[in-house]
């Protein structure tokens, strides 16, 4: 899900439980974008923080705000490091709009 400050639902992506939240972000983006928003900052859980994500928050200009998973800035082994999936509350991606 993605949303405004406002708490604006901008963007939705329906998936099982055991799907990785990080991969929607491409979907999400095209979505939010698709309703008229225009993303200039994310705010999201580490799960978002991909390097593939992080690329292309850079390549758009938009500015993470996505605590980085070991895996990504230390090259963790992800056997290592157990995802836990947390609330639907805590999964949620919020975009900051330009008005």
């Amino acid at each position: 899900m993605a949303m405004t400050e406002e708490e604006i639902i901008t963007a939705l992506v329906v998936t099982p439980g055991s799907t990785d939240d990080g991969k929607q972000l491409p979907v999400l983006l095209e979505q939010a974008t698709a309703n008229g928003v225009s993303v200039n900052e994310i705010m999201a859980d580490k799960a978002y923080s991909s390097k593939g994500n992080l690329a292309k928050m850079k390549t758009e200009n938009i500015s993470p705000m996505v605590p980085l998973h070991p895996i990504v800035h230390e090259g963790g082994e992800r056997q290592a490091t157990r995802l836990r999936s947390g609330s639907s509350a805590d999964r949620s991606l919020n975009i900051k709009m330009q008005r």
